[in-house]
C-alpha cells in the first residue's frame, strides 16, 4: 500500500466516530512531515506514449472532404 493510505488508516483507527473531512487535515500534516525528511518517494508525471500525428496528415484528408462535399 502507499504511505498516504497506510497514514489514513491509522488516523482513521485512532479517531474512531470522526468523519474522514475531519481526519484528512491531521493525515495530511503528518504526510508532509514524512515527504520534507524524504522517507516517502515522490513520483513524478507519468509519460504517455501516445502518438503524435502531423498536420499535414491532418489536412490532406480535409481538404478531400472539403472538395466532396463543397463542389
Amino acid at each position: 500500500m502507499s504511505a498516504w493510505l497506510d497514514i489514513v488508516k491509522k488516523h482513521s483507527k485512532l479517531n474512531k466516530g470522526k468523519s474522514l473531512k475531519e481526519i484528512l487535515p491531521f493525515a495530511k500534516a503528518e504526510y508532509d512531515a514524512l515527504k520534507k525528511s524524504g522517507k516517502v518517494p515522490v513520483k513524478g508525471l507519468k509519460k504517455t506514449n501516445k502518438k503524435k500525428y502531423s498536420r499535414a496528415k491532418k489536412t490532406r484528408k480535409n481538404k478531400k472532404h472539403n472538395k466532396k462535399h463543397y463542389k
